[in-house]
């Protein structure tokens, strides 16, 4: 009796170890399919002015990469409104894409689809570099890029 209690808990236990994985796995799917990128304070006097766009989970700001399917999530952190404007106009002169303007601790995401992919200059399966900065602040004083590549299309399809 004493070893079918053992072999039920044994495979009660390897059931729950199963389904923590799953999900896991589904949460670090989800997770793949954004990106975060805070707006952190910048250095010296002038750190407002000159905040920081900062992955998530990296210590300083660096171009970003994003492949196109993925939503771009921009936090501010910082203490003063920011934004994440495109460099790149349209044909009528307006920005190709644009968060609201964020407050600190407000978030804006952006789905960086095949269309907006095309709308930003790229084309066949070319990595394009994307442009943004703080339309508050300017682009002299608040600016980083991403790194926006082509989906990887499936040949059998």
């Amino acid at each position: 009796m004493q070893r079918l209690t053992c072999g039920v808990t044994l495979l009660a236990l390897m059931a729950l170890v199963a389904v923590a994985a799953a999900e896991d796995d589904k949460d670090k799917k989800k997770d793949a399919k954004e990106v975060v990128i805070n707006i952190v304070k910048g250095d010296g006097d002038e750190g407002e002015e000159n905040a920081q766009y900062v992955q998530k989970g990296e210590k300083k700001q660096a171009p970003v990469n994003v492949t196109v399917g993925q939503s771009v999530k921009w936090t501010n952190d910082a203490k003063f409104p920011h934004t994440a404007t495109s460099k790149l106009k349209d044909k009528d002169k307006k920005d190709v894409f644009s968060t609201k303007r964020l407050k600190n601790g407000e978030s804006d995401t952006i789905l960086f689809d095949d269309k907006l992919y095309k709308a930003l200059g790229g084309k066949d399966d070319e990595q394009i570099e994307v442009v943004y900065y703080c339309r508050i602040h300017g682009e002299d004083h608040m600016k980083s890029s991403l790194k926006l590549k082509p989906a990887k299309k499936d040949k059998d399809k």
